[in-house]
C-alpha cells in the first residue's frame, strides 16, 4: 500500500481520498504510486464503509444507554 508520507503528501496535494482517487491519472502521482491505488480502490472503500456502519452502529448504542 501507499505510505504514511505519501498518503498525507497526496491528500495535501488533492484535498481529501475522493480527490486523490479522482486525480488518480494526474502526471503528479507516479506510476508505482498510481498503480497501488488503483489496485487498493475497492478495499478503501470497503473499508471506509465498514468504519461507517460501525460509528453509526456504536451511535445508536450509545443514545439507547443515554
Amino acid at each position: 500500500g501507499v505510505g504514511p508520507k505519501t498518503a498525507t503528501d497526496l491528500l495535501l496535494k488533492f484535498g481529501s481520498l475522493d480527490g486523490v482517487y479522482n486525480s488518480v491519472s494526474d502526471s503528479q502521482i507516479r506510476e508505482s504510486v498510481r498503480k497501488k491505488l488503483v489496485d487498493g480502490e475497492l478495499c478503501q472503500k470497503i473499508s471506509m464503509e465498514t468504519g461507517m456502519y460501525l460509528v453509526c452502529l456504536v451511535l445508536i448504542l450509545l443514545s439507547r444507554i443515554i
